[in-house]
Formats: structure tokens, sequence, C-alpha cells
């Protein structure tokens, strides 16, 4: 795609979300606020590119509903030039296919996003790259000030993405639920991205996303970038998230590489800078104890996949012994919970309960636990109790395993 060029016709900055997509893919944008000024003035010269070398325009579907001849009369005159208009699933049928366009003219669903741009553009030109494929994230530099807000009911996830944000001296503004989000939203017009998990309590992250969209964050934050946290690439997760109106989304555990990218693609600095909120976090104590649990390494590498967790965070030493400290402060309750559901055979209690220590495990590197809690997360309600409960008891030696691992850790690194 590159020395590609589109023209890109806006008036909701949601639709300015292509021309980021499109520069990092390597492509150029001329941006527009109306066609007339297209039209009358053409395209400015510092754009150092021709009007012959058009490759295509990007529409919102009002404009193009409103200006369909002028725009029309416009791409006739661009030979091989193509039309893709941005559509709301409502205002899809007042786009009309002109055969004149010869085939020309496409729609794209609204919230735009590199999941749903990609296969219009990868039909409609050479790009040949994955979605991701070519994020500069070189340019996350230059992004000291901007703000972003972390929303999530889990502190380690919470702390995971602070971390990783940390480097590109990026103000963090953290929220446990989407109530807190949108109150975050509504006190700061400069966050200019949200990062936020899908299944929380008191309102979970598709509920928000479709309040911010209607402007419960404040008018200024209606098309806010937004990248979904989710717990595992499920049938449906990316539709859910799009539909919801998120722009893109990770899946937990968070892989350093794959969201630096998306944070290259979709945010922008901040026109002021502040101070971050940062929670911290209590050191967990060791006590003196004889060597006779300590696991041997292959069994060790059974129950904690070190060295793939501390992959993910980038190799950020602190930040490991960050999350595991959090982990060993935090996680006692939620297995004390999930004791007394089991025991009280409140298996929906304990499946949900199992979901949020699957995830919260597998950011440490804890595998043994996490893959135990998601069997039992996925056949809770379909096996007898005393399967369940043999289960349970797997589970709670394998959180003791890893908690012993993770203490002998944080003795040695100090």
């Amino acid at each position: 795609m590159a020395n590609s060029l589109w023209l890109l016709i806006h008036i909701q900055k949601t639709v300015v979300a292509i021309g980021n997509i499109i520069d990092v893919w390597g492509g150029k944008v001329v941006d527009f606020n109306d066609i007339k000024t297209l039209l009358n003035n053409g395209i400015a010269p510092s754009t150092s590119v021709t009007a012959t070398k058009i490759d295509g325009l990007f529409v919102e579907d009002s404009i193009y509903i409103e200006n369909r001849e002028l725009i029309g009369d416009f791409l006739r005159s661009k030979s091989g030039a193509k039309i893709i208009v941005a559509c709301n699933h409502l205002s899809a049928h007042g786009v009309e296919i002109d055969e004149d366009f010869g085939g020309r003219l496409v729609t794209i669903d609204k919230p735009v996003s590199p999941i749903n741009l990609y296969p219009v553009l990868a039909a409609e030109t050479d790009i040949g790259l994955d979605p991701l494929i070519g994020a500069d994230t070189s340019a996350m530099k230059n992004l000291k000030g901007a703000w972003v807000l972390v929303v999530d009911d889990n502190r380690i996830n919470r702390e995971v993405a602070a971390g990783l944000l940390q480097s590109y001296d990026v103000e963090v503004v953290h929220a446990t639920d989407g109530s807190v989000a949108l109150e975050c939203l509504r006190a700061n017009p400069d966050i200019a991205l949200v990062i936020m998990d899908c299944q929380m309590p008191v309102m979970d992250g598709f509920t928000t996303a479709k309040n911010i969209r209607v402007g419960a964050g404040g008018p200024h934050h209606k098309n806010i970038p937004i990248i979904a946290m989710t717990a595992g690439a499920m049938a449906g997760d990316r539709e859910k998230c799009l539909q919801a109106g998120m722009n893109d989304y990770l899946t937990k555990p968070i892989d350093a590489d794959s969201f630096s990218k998306k944070i290259a693609l979709w945010l922008r600095p901040s026109p002021s800078v502040a101070s971050s909120s940062q929670e911290a976090g209590a050191v967990a104590g060791i006590s003196a104890t004889s060597s006779d649990r300590s696991a041997d390494k292959a069994k060790g590498s059974a129950i904690w996949d070190r060295d793939g967790a501390l992959r993910r965070l980038n190799n950020k030493g602190s930040l490991f012994r960050k999350v595991i400290e959090i982990y060993i402060e935090t996680t006692p309750l939620t297995i004390d919970e999930m004791e007394k559901t089991i025991s009280a055979n409140q298996m929906d209690s304990f499946k949900k309960l199992a979901h949020q220590m699957k995830g919260i495990s597998a950011n440490v590197g804890a595998v043994a636990v996490s893959a135990t809690c998601k069997y039992l997360e996925e056949t809770c309600h379909n096996t007898d109790f005393d399967t369940s409960n043999r289960y349970w008891k797997i589970l709670k030696q394998d959180y003791e395993d890893v908690i012993y691992l993770f203490k002998e850790y944080l003795l040695i690194k100090g």
C-alpha cells in the first residue's frame, strides 16, 4: 500500500480513524472537512502528489447520500479510483450502488477498525499486509503527555497495561468498572484512548462502550478510540466488540508486541501533560522454609511459564515482580470464594470465579492454575459434583505450588 493516496471527507471523528490506520500501513491520507473544499480547491500542494494518483475516496454515509452526484462527478474524473462509504447499520440502505461506478463503490461498517477495514483495502488495493504488520511502534516515542484510561476490575490486568504504557511517558488513569470509567471521561477531556475489559461487575465493557458512543462520557469523548480486552478469542467476541462500538481488541494475557502495535495505531498525543494516576502494590514476604516443597525444573515449568510471562511483559523485570506481588496479595480471596461456592454447590458463581482466576493466572504465567480453571469453567455445569470437586482439589494444589514458586523467585530477586 506504500505511496497510495486516499482522500477522506468526514464530519465525525470516528471515521478519522481510517486515516490513522492507512498511515500505519504506509499510505497517505488527505483530510477534508467537506466535499465543497475538495471540489473547489483540489488537493493541497503540500501533499507532494498529483491528483491523478488518487486511489480512492472515503466518505461518511450522510455526506455521500447528500452529495452523491458531486462525488460521482469527481470520481469519474479520476480513473480507477474507488469510493468507500463508512455506514452505520441503519443508514446502509440509503447508500445506493451507482452502476456507472462499475463496482468501484463499497461500504464498510462503523466504527472503523483494522479488523473490518483490512478486507476492504486488501480487495481494492495490493496492500498485502496483515492488519497489524507495519504498525510503527517507534511513533510511540512521541506520545509523551497522551492520556489513556485503563478499565478493568482486576488489578493485575490494570498494572500490566499501565506498566507497558509507562515506557512511552503516557499518563494512565485507572477505573475498576464501566461506571467509574464514565466518570473519569467526563472529568478529563484529555483522555485520548480507552483500553477496557469486557467482563466487569457493575457495568461491563460492552455496555460502557455503548454509553460512551451516546455521550455518557461527555460529548467530547463520543468518538474516542476504544480497545477491548477479552479473556480469549471466543467465537463472536470480535463481532460483539465492534457492535458495541469498540474499535479494536486485545486478547489476554496481554502480549507486549501486540499491545504496542495497537497503541501505536490508535493513540494520538494529548494536548496537555499532567500527572499519571498509579496504584501502589504491597510487597508479599516469605519466611525461610526447607526445600522439600521446592519443585524441580521440569515440574516448575509445567506449573509456571516464567519465561513466557516475562516475555509478554517485554522483559520488564520490575513490572513482572510487581504483578507477581499483586497476585500473591489478592488471589487468596478469590480462592476462598471459590471454596465457599463449590462447597455450597453454587456453580454459577463458581464458574464466574473460575473465569476470573483463569485470566489473571494466565497473565503471570501460572499455566497449571489457568488450565485447571479453564476446565472447571467449561465443565462445572456438565459434570457431577464429585468430578468438579476432584478438579477443585487439583486446582488448590496447583495454586499452592505456584505461590511457593512466586515467593521463591521474589526472595532470590530481592
